[in-house]
C-alpha cells in the first residue's frame, strides 16, 4: 500500500463519483478504478459500492476514511516540520481570494488550516478574477480562488462551489413585499447589468441567465463592479442579478429576493493552482480545501 493509494481513496470517498475524483486528481478514470481495487485487495475488504446510478462507501470504508485523512495528514504534518528544519521557504503558498472568496471560503478555510496545517504561512491578496489571470501568467500566484468559469494556460482549475443568484433591489421598491420574486414581474422594472470589462465571468452568467430565462427589463445602468452595482441599488436606480455572498456586505438600504424558480441559477468559484508551484505542501493544501467543499448537490448552473 502506498500514500497515492490513500489520496485516490479519499478523493474517491469525497467525491463519490469516480469521473470527478479521476479530474481533482488529474488522471484517468480507469487507472483510478485499478488503483482503488488495489488497496481493497490489499486491505482484503471493499470500501465502495459501485454501481452504475452511484458509489457509496462500504461500513469498512466509512471506517478506514477516517484513518486514511489521519495518515496522509500526518503525512503533511512530516513534510512541514523538515521544511521548518530546513528553514525552506516552501513554508509559503501565494494565495489570491477574489471578493465573493472572502466571504464564501476563507471563514470555513482558514480555521481547518491553522489546525492541520499549522507551519504554512499563506501570503494571502485580494484580486478580482482579472488581476488573479494576470498574476498566474506572470507566475506569481501559487493558488487562487476565482469566479468562474475561466481557463489558465498554466494552472489547473476546477470547479469549487456554486453560489446562487439573487435579485437585489432597492428596499422601498414595490417589490420588496414579496419573498420570492417572478420573471414577468420584474420585466417591468429597470434593471442594473454589470460590466463585461469589470466583471466579464458574471456579466457572462447573469447574461445567459437572462436569455435562457425570459428576463428582459430594460437596462438603466452598467455597473463595473458589485460593489457600484449595489450602490446603484441604494440610491434607487433599478435592480440587479447578484450572487449570493453579497448578503455579508449588504449597505443600508438594499434588500436581497429569491427568484420563484426551482432549481434557482448559480455561479460558480473556482480553485485554480499554478503547475510550476514546487512548493511540498501545496498537494495537502488542496486536499484540506476539497475536504472543506466537498461537491454541493448542482442546481441551475448558468
Amino acid at each position: 500500500m502506498e500514500l497515492r493509494h490513500l489520496r485516490y481513496f479519499v478523493a474517491v470517498a469525497e467525491e463519490l463519483n469516480f469521473t470527478r475524483a479521476a479530474e481533482r486528481l488529474e488522471t484517468a478514470q480507469p487507472s483510478l478504478s485499478q488503483q482503488v481495487k488495489h488497496l481493497e485487495k490489499f486491505l482484503g475488504a471493499a470500501l465502495l459500492i459501485r454501481n452504475k446510478r452511484r458509489v457509496e462507501l462500504t461500513e469498512a470504508g466509512h471506517a478506514f476514511l477516517s484513518d486514511a485523512r489521519d495518515i496522509l495528514a500526518r503525512t503533511e504534518r512530516a513534510v512541514q516540520r523538515i521544511g521548518e528544519t530546513a528553514g525552506n521557504q516552501a513554508m509559503e503558498l501565494s494565495v489570491a481570494v477574489a471578493p465573493a472568496a472572502e466571504v464564501k471560503v476563507l471563514p470555513k478555510l482558514l480555521p481547518l488550516l491553522q489546525r492541520r496545517m499549522p507551519g504554512l504561512r499563506l501570503m494571502l491578496h485580494t484580486l478580482p478574477t482579472s488581476e488573479q489571470k494576470i498574476a498566474f501568467a506572470s507566475h506569481s500566484l501559487d493558488v487562487g480562488f476565482l469566479r468562474g468559469p475561466v481557463s489558465l494556460p498554466d494552472a489547473a482549475v476546477e470547479f469549487l462551489l456554486d453560489e446562487k443568484l439573487l435579485i437585489g433591489l432597492p428596499s422601498k421598491h414595490p417589490l420588496a413585499v414579496k419573498k420570492r420574486l417572478r420573471i414577468a414581474d420584474l420585466n417591468q422594472y429597470p434593471f442594473i447589468m454589470i460590466s463585461r470589462k469589470g466583471s466579464p465571468e458574471l456579466h457572462d452568467a447573469v447574461l445567459a441567465f437572462c436569455e435562457q430565462s425570459g428576463l428582459r427589463p430594460p437596462v438603466a445602468q452598467r455597473a463595473a463592479n458589485v460593489l457600484g452595482n449595489l450602490n446603484l441599488i441604494r440610491n434607487g436606480l433599478g435592480f440587479s442579478l447578484l450572487p449570493d455572498y453579497v448578503a455579508s456586505i449588504l449597505p443600508r438600504g438594499v434588500t436581497l429576493r429569491h427568484l420563484d424558480l426551482k432549481p434557482e441559477p448559480v455561479v460558480p468559484l473556482m480553485l485554480a493552482h499554478s503547475n510550476r508551484t514546487r512548493s511540498p505542501l501545496l498537494p495537502g493544501f488542496l486536499r484540506l480545501v476539497r475536504e472543506c467543499f466537498a461537491p454541493q448537490t448542482k442546481t441551475s448552473r448558468v
